[in-house]
């Protein structure tokens, strides 16, 4: 797999090589939501009420982050590194 931190990350997505993107998670208690960035893919922010659910809209917004980057070919979708708890 490729980090996708590196160099012609977009162009080997293109190709369909597999990638990875680090993740940060923090519980934002006041309102009571999770929230994930990643310093790796620009633009990544979500928040959801559960791990569950944000695990799943962080995978969508990656679905469409990357075929953006890679110009609206059909890349795998990377391989998210969640941080241990």
């Amino acid at each position: 797999m490729y980090p996708i931190e590196y160099p012609l990350w977009s162009l080997l997505a293109s190709f369909g090589r597999r990638l990875t993107v680090r993740m940060d998670v923090l519980h934002d208690e006041e309102v009571g939501v999770y929230v994930a960035t990643s310093k790796d893919m620009n633009g990544l922010i979500c928040e959801a009420d559960t791990m569950e659910e944000l695990k799943a809209e962080v995978e969508r917004v990656l679905r469409d982050l990357v075929a953006f980057c890679v110009r609206g070919k059909n890349p795998a979708l990377p391989v998210v590194e969640w941080p241990t708890v």
